[in-house]
């Protein structure tokens, strides 16, 4: 309900409004046609009146209608258009934009360069950007006709045609997960598999197992959004349809927020609760265009919820009391039905009712003093608690298989989210999950839009509570206003995403401060200086929009729906339609377990895990793979997780090892390596495990369906975190949630007897244990957090043998050894990884005099070198060797399809072999067969003069052994040298002569004084003379 001074600023806006167009009216209804005057005014009349009598809707109409209006970027409405706005991709336009600009500068720098070689930077910068400027201008339409192609040219990597249409890829992953059930559901009636035993089994999910499959709300939803969009766009895909669920969801939202504001402190509360929701940078994020995840609901269904218990309040008879109670668990249950965490709704609600209920206990007993006069008040809200709980039972068990006492309990198992370790040893996931980072409430305040609109939000409800002295039942909105905001933002900070859930509180707290703002100053206003009601609703109004202007709520917004860019593009369709052409069906997808939703909708294939089910045993087993430098222990683990995913072996083991973790997880990496199987049984017998052929059916079982591992770009910088649970430490586990708790003596000879420590070793893993101050420190003490210290650095030769790079790496090819230069220091790595160039393997040089804990990583790249930095662990690892290094040396996995993605970043898939074949050998280690300007070449030569005398060779001791022109290079002991023909690392004549040789071909020539050292004998030795050279090429790359 409203007061009545909020009823008396909405009637004279309106009637202002009314009289406006009522004398305009007049004045129009002196028409020379009567019979059209009448219909006119008629039309007009009745227009008027209906604005008179509905001005509530009106508003609303007015407020949704402007959440589609462009904004600027910067006036406080069009929420939706901003939205809409990123299925244009429009980031792309700036990119095109930039491109042009960047190739004019660059064409109009190089020939300023090459006129003024003296010119100081600084003159040379401004002369550049005068005369782009004035290129621009002069050659606009051009210039204009080159962006929008570049334009078009760069969106094609993220669009897909289909029905002779083209589609721009569905952004953000989970969408995908949800995507491709609801296809399934469109094209087969049901959303998996029916299993035997009952129910439906999603076998895509923790292949080959699969999981259960429970109904949920959002699969019907994208089925019957897309049958509407069907029949207005026909040929429309699916993924098309399914991108404007968000728009819906958010535009019912709205409605809704208006409705509760309204509801709680009228129209202008509506108003400002609408638009908050709308345009919140917080919101804006997760429900732009194309993120068809459950996100909308947590915007829609707490509104819904609220505004039905409002409703249930303002009911004047018991029977319509109940109506609305049914429809409030109702709410709860679609809730339920559509998000596993609605409980959080669930449990504020009561809690506000008990706080209600305890409020007006103690007023009772505080007036009447009397046990039943208490238990006389109580009674309603008593019993509106148990109509609460019973519909809301009815509704939750009707709709989804969960049982409802969880309802209680959640929000106590929401409190170990960020436990470093579960129960059972393994890792918790859920620790490096970016969207379940914490964040403290400065953070959340700065989220949903700052000091300014955080603090109108909190006097919102303060100005609510202070109106109970008016309207006494506004007590329980203060107690579900206040509840609702306080547990969201406890919520938020268990999680950065969860700050979702604080928007419409938030929003509904900001707009409840702008209606009661309104009716107090109001109020004054017409009661001291008697101010009208229309200047100052006006000016209270201009007030609140000027704090959403200064909050840059709609800026940070806009941004994120500008810069929106879909993950997939045609190098992932690319890599992941490779895999579905060339695999059987129940072949099986490994990766890190991010992007594990598209792998399965694009591969039509199972993964190993995803995003349902990164919190699994599967994190530590494809970690390790990863992190790993033996290539068998690799193999090993993947045929595992073919075999039977993790729970074949492991329910058979673990129960063997008398419920071991660290126990059995060790005795799984003694028989990872070992691929036969009669060898890896007397592991186990000798492991004493009785049963080891039932171990052994899900680590090596017979035939093991395909298995493709993808290795790609955005890993590098998820690194830290799959080493991290790969090289996750189970006896520090262990250490951690047990033996810490036990007395020293105890634990040290528990580690002394089941670790095999030593006593002095056990007890300083003792004080240390017992030091962790907290969840987060023991999750660094159990695992390190290894990781790639710079990215791929492109390398320049300064020398034959000798390359800089632009990470500050400095090597000698010739020698095999590295250094790091960084701000004038030099450094000397951990380690060196190379390539042999002649046994094509991979090699790991150690140096004992390192002082940085650091490793250099060299990379093959066609004629040169690139370079990266990484932690030790990471040197030669597996996704080292399969990324960086291409899979070279490797005997185990074939390479299958390799896509460089628009933005840099390469995808490499490989198809993983039971057996051994061939080792790789990339490209830039294979051997050419003539010399070409740009190829590295290592060559055999002995140069002498005119008259035979030897000036230089390639021959170790070549004075001592009196090489000459006819000694032959297969009897002698050489040090070939090595340089990139045509680059000028040698002179010229010697240059030309090489190029054009085939390998193993040796030529005799001779280079003139002008083609060699010059004709001033001064400046060389050789200088003026003409020189003979006898050459072997032994290697082309």
């Amino acid at each position: 309900m409203t007061d009545k001074a909020d009823d008396d600023a909405l009637t004279i806006d309106f009637s202002g409004v009314k009289k406006f167009f009522g004398s305009l009216a007049d004045k129009v209804k002196k028409p020379k046609k009567e019979e059209s005057d009448d219909e006119l005014s008629l039309d007009w009349g009745r227009a008027f009146a209906f604005c008179r009598n509905h001005p509530v809707m009106i508003l609303l109409v007015v407020i949704t209608i402007l959440q589609f209006v462009p904004n600027a970027g910067f006036l406080p409405w069009g929420g939706l258009w901003m939205r809409l706005m990123a299925q244009d991709l429009p980031i792309v336009q700036d990119w095109a934009t930039n491109s042009v600009y960047n190739y004019y500068r660059n064409q109009i720098s190089g020939a300023i360069s090459q006129q003024y070689p003296n010119l100081p930077d600084a003159n040379k910068a401004k002369l550049i950007d005068e005369q782009l400027s004035r290129l621009l201008k002069g050659q606009e339409n051009e210039v204009r006709t080159q962006i929008e192609g570049t334009a078009n040219y760069l969106k094609g990597y993220f669009q897909y045609e289909a029905n002779g249409r083209t589609f721009t890829y569905m952004p953000d992953i989970d969408p995908y997960f949800y995507l491709r059930r609801t296809e399934r559901l469109l094209s087969e009636g049901d959303i998996a598999d029916r299993n035997p035993e009952g129910g439906l089994w999603d076998y895509q999910q923790l292949a080959p197992d699969g999981v259960r499959v429970d109904k949920e709300l959002h699969y019907y939803s994208l089925a019957i959004l897309h049958k509407i969009m069907a029949l207005i766009s026909p040929g429309i895909t699916p993924m098309q349809s399914v991108t404007y669920l968000p728009i819906v969801l958010v535009t019912a939202s709205v409605v809704l927020a208006f409705l509760v504001g309204n509801r709680l402190a009228g129209p202008v509360a509506g108003i400002f609760s609408a638009t908050m929701l709308s345009i919140n940078s917080a919101g804006v994020g997760r429900t732009v265009w194309g993120h068809a995840d459950t996100d909308g609901y947590n915007l829609l269904f707490p509104l819904l919820i609220v505004y039905l218990l409002i409703e249930y309040f303002e009911a004047p008879t018991v029977k319509k009391k109940v109506f609305w109670m049914g429809l409030v668990g109702f709410g709860i249950g679609l809730y339920a039905f559509s998000w596993s965490g609605y409980w959080y709704m669930f449990d504020f609600i009561l809690a506000a009712l008990g706080l209600y209920l305890a409020y007006v206990a103690v007023n009772a007993f505080r007036e009447k003093r009397s046990m039943h006069a208490v238990w006389g008040a109580v009674q309603p809200v008593a019993a509106s608690i148990g109509l609460y709980i019973g519909s809301s039972w009815v509704f939750v068990r009707l709709f989804t298989n969960v049982p409802f006492f969880l309802t209680f309990l959640s929000p106590f198992r929401f409190t170990t989210i960020k436990s470093a370790a579960h129960a059972d040893l393994w890792p918790n996931v859920y620790t490096t999950v970016a969207e379940l980072n914490p964040i403290n409430v400065e953070g959340i305040i700065n989220v949903v839009g700052g000091r300014l609109l955080f603090g109108l939000a909190i006097l919102g409800i303060i100005l609510l509570a202070m109106r109970r002295h008016k309207q006494p039942h506004y007590v329980q909105y203060t107690f579900l206003l206040t509840i609702w905001f306080l547990s969201t933002m406890y919520a938020s900070t268990k999680g950065i995403r969860f700050t979702l859930l604080l928007v419409p509180a938030f929003a509904i707290a900001f707009g409840v401060c702008a209606g009661l703002a309104l009716s107090i100053i109001k109020t004054y206003a017409r009661k001291h200086i008697s101010l009208p009601n229309f200047i100052t609703i006006p000016l209270v109004m201009a007030l609140f929009v000027m704090a959403l202007l200064y909050s840059e709520q709609v800026q940070g917004s806009y941004g994120q729906a500008r810069n929106s860019i879909p993950i997939v593009d045609d190098a992932w369709y690319n890599a992941l339609t490779a895999i579905r052409d060339k695999s059987p069906e129940n072949a099986i997808v490994n990766s890190w377990w991010d992007f594990g939703h598209h792998f399965k909708y694009f591969t039509k294939r199972g993964v190993t895990f995803d995003g349902g089910t990164q919190n699994s045993p599967m994190a530590h087993w494809i970690g390790r793979v990863l992190l790993t430098e033996n290539e068998d222990e690799a193999v090993g683990i993947l045929r595992m997780l073919d075999c039977g995913s993790h729970l074949k072996a492991w329910n058979a083991l673990y129960p063997q090892t008398n419920n071991d973790t660290v126990r059995a997880v060790r005795t799984l990496y003694k028989i990872f390596p070992v691929h036969d199987k009669a060898r890896a049984r007397d592991i186990l017998v000798n492991e004493q495990i009785e049963n080891p052929d039932a171990v052994l059916d899900g680590t090596h079982c017979t035939t093991p369906p395909e298995n493709y591992l993808i290795v790609s770009e955005d890993m590098i910088g998820k690194s830290g975190v799959w080493s991290h649970f790969g090289s996750w430490n189970f006896e520090r586990a262990y250490v951690w949630l047990v033996l810490r708790q036990k007395p020293r003596e105890e634990a040290v000879q528990y580690m002394m007897d089941n670790f095999n420590y030593t006593k002095q070793f056990a007890e300083q893993v003792y004080y240390d244990v017992k030091a962790l101050p907290d969840e987060n420190a023991a999750n660094q003490w159990i695992s390190p957090w290894p990781g790639y210290a710079s990215g791929v650095a492109g390398c320049d030769f300064k020398g034959p043998q000798k390359i800089e790079c632009g990470n500050g790496v400095q090597a000698d090819l010739q020698r095999m050894d590295a250094r790091v230069v960084a701000q004038g220091n030099t450094g000397i790595p951990k380690y060196l990884v190379y390539i042999n160039e002649t046994t094509k393997a991979v090699q790991k040089a150690e140096y004992n005099n390192s002082n940085m804990n650091i490793a250099v990583i060299l990379i093959p790249r066609g004629n040169g070198y690139a370079a990266v930095l990484s932690s030790p662990e990471l040197a030669a690892s597996m996704f080292t060797r399969l990324f960086f290094m291409e899979g070279n040396g490797l005997r185990y996995f074939e390479p299958l399809t390799s896509q460089h993605q628009i933005t840099g970043g390469d995808i490499r898939v490989y198809k993983t072999d039971w057996t051994a074949k061939e080792p790789i050998v990339i490209s830039a280690l294979k051997p050419k067969t003539t010399v070409n300007a740009g190829d590295r070449v290592s060559i055999n030569y002995i140069g002498f003069l005119q008259n035979g005398t030897v000036f230089d060779a390639s021959v170790f001791n070549w004075t001592t052994l009196k090489v000459s022109a006819k000694s032959d290079f297969s009897r002698l002991k050489t040090a070939p040298m090595t340089y990139i023909a045509g680059a000028g690392q040698t002179i010229k004549g010697f240059d030309d002569a090489v190029i054009g040789m085939n390998v193993s071909e040796v030529k005799t020539f001779n280079v003139t004084p002008e083609q060699g050292y010059g004709t001033d004998p001064t400046k060389h030795p050789l200088a003026n003379q003409t020189l003979f050279f006898k050459v072997k090429v032994e290697e082309i790359r």
